[in-house]
């Protein structure tokens, strides 16, 4: 769980286009509550509070609820490489032209799990 709250935060502290909401998603489901309190005070939902709304540019993300503009981030399997190493998949996106995907590389410093770096295979 440490890991998959250490990809969000990173997540959402890069990404750099206005927001109003993250709605996260793991191994394909919605984040469980545990997690989404964790990352508070950022404004997370579970994924199931995003739709992807078409319109004239193509497609974008938004909150179910508000209508507002929304990022739908998501995290797949853990594989470990060593006891204080893992990779993680992930992806995010809030739009046609607006998506992104790789690996991100987790690494344990001694007091908590941080994200050394972002391996892009995917973007628009």
């Amino acid at each position: 769980m440490d890991v998959y709250e250490a990809v969000v935060r990173y997540q959402i502290k890069s990404w750099q286009l206005g927001a109003a909401s993250y709605c996260i998603q793991i191994n394909g489901q919605d984040a469980d509550d545990k997690l989404l309190r964790k990352l508070k005070p950022f404004p997370v939902k579970p994924a199931s509070d995003c739709l992807q709304r078409k319109d004239k540019s193509g497609m974008t993300v938004v909150d179910r609820h508000s209508k507002k503009k929304s990022v739908l981030f998501g995290a797949g399997s853990i594989v470990w490489r060593s006891e204080t190493q893992a990779d993680v998949s992930g992806s995010y996106l809030c739009g046609s032209q607006c998506m992104s995907g790789g690996v991100y590389h987790v690494a344990w410093d001694g007091s908590h799990w941080q994200v050394t770096k972002f391996d892009i295979y995917i973007s628009g």
